[in-house]
């Protein structure tokens, strides 16, 4: 009896240090994981706010952009799938340090390596979400000017397809051949002196027919641009000139142009920039940039308002 009872007792004692073996060979092999799982939820925390800083921004421009421009639905369906996916691994991130403990205290191995193979998981959604963005910035930029050539053939206008980023933070929006473009590439180059001969002319401000009164739907945001630029270069002194074709008498042409050149120097004075850094001159049909005055398309370049910069 007593060797059975003895038996029973070794059995035991096997038993319970085989269990204490295995636990703490658990303990052993679940400190490294939950190390690991961490790492990658830290990891993966620091790219996902990386990500949302700059997603937000392109999700707004993507947005912006109509469907019925060609190409801007596939990728706002694009978009809209990297969302899904991106929102996955936040849930994975956000839901695993609750998850790493709770197989801790459990002492649940399988649990634990789940965790940490879905935090895996993650990483190369998250690369693969990365170079997405990379990709579509180019797309979201040409279809931005589509939508901006749709928007401009609609109202008869023109397309901008040129920006610059002015040193007091204003971005410029114009045409590459515009004066935005043309008059601030000649006040940054220092190479290029005063010339009394050389003028720029607007090609976004416009008048009523016959009048001096400036038509503000069509003619505001080039005027905001020319205020930003005197803003942007608080030396520059220029002026303003206003020409007609040759048609009607050479007095009220001469008046009429008077009349637009100090319209728009009003415009610009009520808006900010400071009278004494402008003069305005109406030159009527005088140096025409189209010769010929004899056809409407002719004509039509002939009527216009120039600046001339005077000091830099």
């Amino acid at each position: 009896m007593k060797q059975t009872i003895s038996k029973i007792s070794i059995l035991f004692m096997v038993v319970f240090a085989l269990t204490i073996t295995s636990s703490c060979e658990k303990a052993d092999l679940m400190g490294p994981l939950k190390a690991e799982a961490l790492k990658l939820v830290a990891e993966h925390s620091d790219k996902l706010t990386s990500i949302g800083g700059k997603w937000l921004p392109m999700l707004a421009k993507i947005n912006a952009i109509p469907d019925s421009v060609p190409g801007a639905k596939a990728l706002k369906a694009k978009f809209a799938e990297k969302a899904a996916a991106m929102a996955g691994v936040k849930g994975l991130v956000d839901g695993a340090p609750a998850a790493i403990e709770a197989a801790i205290k459990g002492k649940d191995m399988a649990g634990l390596t789940a965790v940490v193979d879905g935090l895996k998981g993650g990483g190369p959604i998250l690369s693969g979400i990365e170079s997405f963005m990379g990709e579509s910035g180019g797309q979201i930029g040409e279809l931005e000017k589509l939508a901006a050539a749709a928007k401009a053939a609609a109202a008869g206008g023109v397309a901008l397809d040129w920006t610059k980023k002015l040193s007091t933070g204003y971005e410029l929006k114009g045409t590459s051949a515009g004066i935005e473009n043309m008059l601030v590439t000649y006040l940054d180059d220092a190479k290029m002196d005063i010339d009394k001969t050389k003028w720029f002319n607007f090609d976004r401000v416009t008048f009523a027919s016959g009048s001096s009164k400036i038509n503000m739907a069509k003619s505001k945001d080039q005027l905001t641009n020319m205020l930003e630029i005197m803003k942007a270069y608080p030396t520059a002194e220029i002026k303003i000139g206003g020409y007609t074709d040759n048609t009607g008498s050479l007095e009220g042409n001469m008046k009429i142009s008077q009349k637009r050149a100090d319209a728009v120097m009003a415009a610009l004075t009520a808006s900010g920039v400071v009278a004494t850094r402008m003069t305005a001159e109406g030159f009527g049909p005088k140096h025409p940039v189209c010769e010929a005055n004899d056809t409407a398309e002719c004509k039509a370049k002939n009527r216009r308002i120039s600046v001339n910069v005077r000091k830099k």
